[in-house]
């Protein structure tokens, strides 16, 4: 009887685990005979925030720029410079405004959600017109806010970059 239960929890946890969001409480949940919150939890969808983050940028309506607007995108180097020749890809995010100062890039990563600390900023002009989703940072900060174009922004858009502090 025991080989069998402790079978069952080898195979549980040998399959579950990837499937699950909170695995280090599962083995608390087993010893202590918490059935329920094991599955529970073994139901609970696996939150990924890019994947939501992706999904909310294409159902929010789009809303045209009433006027010039300067905003910055804390990004690599290598990236900055892809995009300082061939413009900047359809939904990338940047930040709704720009500071005056830019932020470290420890203090970057932490407010807007980013999942690699930024070397260097781009500072963005969009242009008066353009379409953009408005949207809160999804793993960062609460409160901070993000837009996304559904289209290329041309490379002329990008006024200065400039590298970050650690």
């Amino acid at each position: 009887m025991r080989t069998r239960s402790l079978i069952v929890l080898m195979i549980c946890f040998g399959v579950c685990f990837p499937y699950c969001s909170i695995a280090a409480g599962l083995g608390k949940a087993v010893v202590r005979g918490g059935g329920k919150s094991v599955a529970r939890s073994l139901r609970r969808p696996i939150y990924r925030p890019k994947a939501f983050d992706l999904r909310r940028d294409r159902i929010t309506p789009l809303r045209t720029l009433k006027q010039e607007r300067t905003v910055d995108r804390y990004t690599r180097s290598a990236t900055a410079l892809t995009e300082l020749k061939r413009g900047i890809s359809p939904n990338r995010h940047m930040t709704s405004i720009s500071t005056r100062r830019p932020l470290t890039a420890s203090s970057a990563k932490l407010r807007l959600g980013l999942p690699t600390k930024p070397d260097v900023v781009e500072r963005i002009t969009v242009p008066k017109g353009t379409p953009l989703h408005f949207n809160k940072v999804v793993g960062g900060k609460p409160g901070y806010g993000e837009i996304t174009a559904p289209s290329r922004l041309p490379s002329s858009s990008i006024r200065r970059v400039i590298k970050l502090k650690p």
